[in-house]
């Protein structure tokens, strides 16, 4: 029995890819956010925030 395999590129559209490189940089920008606040805090009260705190 033959497997075969296809493999397809899919090419955004100029809207598609500016939005999704917004998301993008909105996420890095979030997650950075997040991280700053942890050391932050973690400098402050000497502990460390857990993952429940961050939300």
């Amino acid at each position: 029995m033959d497997v075969r395999a296809f493999r397809f590129r899919a090419y955004a559209s100029k809207t598609t890819a500016w939005v999704l490189e917004t998301q993008l940089e909105v996420a890095c920008r979030l997650y950075n956010a997040l991280i700053h606040a942890k050391e932050q805090e973690g400098e402050k009260s000497k502990r460390t925030m857990g993952r429940s705190e961050l939300r």
